[in-house]
């Protein structure tokens, strides 16, 4: 039988972490910095990096970014005894207070129907934590058709498009859709 936990960054210590990133690094990158850094992927590779600088990064919340990497779920998939992370779900308050929700799924994974799964038990259990939760929101690079349609899967709407003013400096100028779900 299938379950999902969802532990925390610090609950999985550097070696599971490292593990995880190391096993796509640059599809990491990527979801990370949403292709502004591909320069980045080289440190994705190097695991003393990973067990320490970016580890810690995490445990940590930045001064200069909104979301808070302390925060973030891993996905584990659990098969009887073993336990295996498959991606990422969290969602945090943007700089518009609105509840963002972002999730990740390493590659080998993808098309298994995995994170439509844990992101609806992800989901339930966010209402259950927060009871006047009434929506969420997501954006979504607008060259990642397949997230979107995730996303419209999963009851979202879609709201527009433009450059996401609701993160980071890292999400640069380029063009997202916007899109919301009444839970």
């Amino acid at each position: 039988m299938q379950q999902f936990l969802f532990p925390k960054v610090k609950d999985l210590g550097p070696e599971i972490f490292a593990d995880y990133v190391s096993r796509a690094p640059d599809e990491y990158c990527h979801y990370n910095f949403q292709g502004t850094h591909p320069e980045y992927a080289v440190v994705y590779h190097d695991r003393d990096f990973l067990l320490t600088d970016l580890y810690n990064s995490r445990i940590q919340p930045g001064k200069d970014s909104r979301e808070i990497w302390d925060d973030r779920h891993y996905v584990v998939l659990k098969e009887g005894v073993n336990e295996t992370i498959i991606g990422e779900l969290t969602s945090f308050e943007d700089i518009k207070g609105n509840t963002r929700i972002t999730y990740f799924l390493l590659p080998q994974y993808r098309g298994e129907g995995l994170m439509g799964a844990a992101y609806e038990e992800f989901v339930t259990g966010l209402s259950r934590e927060k009871p006047g939760l009434s929506e969420l929101f997501a954006t979504v690079n607008a060259d990642n058709k397949d997230s979107f349609r995730f996303l419209l899967g999963r009851g979202f709407n879609y709201l527009g498009w433009g450059t996401d003013i609701t993160r980071d400096k890292s999400a640069g100028d380029k063009l997202s859709y916007y899109m919301s779900r009444y839970l």
